[in-house]
C-alpha cells in the first residue's frame, strides 16, 4: 500500500508522466492484489463499488484529469 497514493506530477523512472488512467490501473491492480492476498474479498467488493471502479473513481481522485494540474 505505500506506492498507493501516486499524483499527477510523479514522474517515471523514464522521466514520462503517468496519464490519469494509468495510476487508476496501477491503484486498481494494487487493491486487488492485496485483497486477494489477505483474503478479503468482501473488502475488495466495497472498495471496487464505492471507491474504484471508473464512475466513483474521478469523484474523489485528486489527478483525475490529465490537462489540470493539483496545486
Amino acid at each position: 500500500m505505500s506506492k498507493h497514493f501516486q499524483y499527477l506530477l510523479i514522474q517515471t523512472v523514464d522521466g514520462q508522466f503517468l496519464s490519469s488512467n494509468s495510476i487508476w490501473i496501477m491503484a486498481v491492480e494494487e487493491i486487488y492484489n492485496f485483497c486477494k492476498q489477505h483474503s478479503l474479498p468482501w473488502l475488495w467488493a466495497y472498495i471496487w463499488n464505492e471507491w474504484y471502479s471508473s464512475d466513483r473513481w474521478f469523484l474523489w481522485f485528486r489527478a483525475g484529469c490529465d490537462i489540470k494540474f493539483n496545486v
